[in-house]
């Protein structure tokens, strides 16, 4: 029993730090834009400042799903999976709109 429990573990353990990662990479963005090479800071923010808002909101989303499956002790429902397999894929469409913008 012990060992389905320690893998219960490591399983949520890799989901905290994956949902860490988002707030990793919204930071990363946001850094990017105050990077030496980037000539107009507030110009380049002002462009990806709609990825960095819907991966904080993204993850916001899959964290609070995820807080509730700890508080509970409960299996995650097909409701949970749904936000966070929508929250997830806001964040590729935001990313696919950046592409758009800076290739026209």
């Amino acid at each position: 029993m012990a060992v389905a429990e320690k893998s219960d573990e490591q399983y949520f353990d890799e989901v905290y730090d994956n949902i860490a990662r988002l707030y990793d990479h919204a930071e990363n963005l946001l850094n990017s834009a105050y990077h030496e090479d980037v000539e107009d800071h507030e110009k380049f923010l002002a462009e990806i400042e709609p990825i960095i808002q819907q991966i904080e909101n993204s993850a916001n989303s899959i964290a609070e799903d995820f807080s509730t499956i700890i508080e509970k002790g409960e299996l995650p429902t097909n409701a949970m999976k749904r936000r966070v397999n929508s929250s997830l894929r806001k964040i590729l469409l935001a990313i696919q709109e950046y592409r758009a913008s800076i290739t026209d």
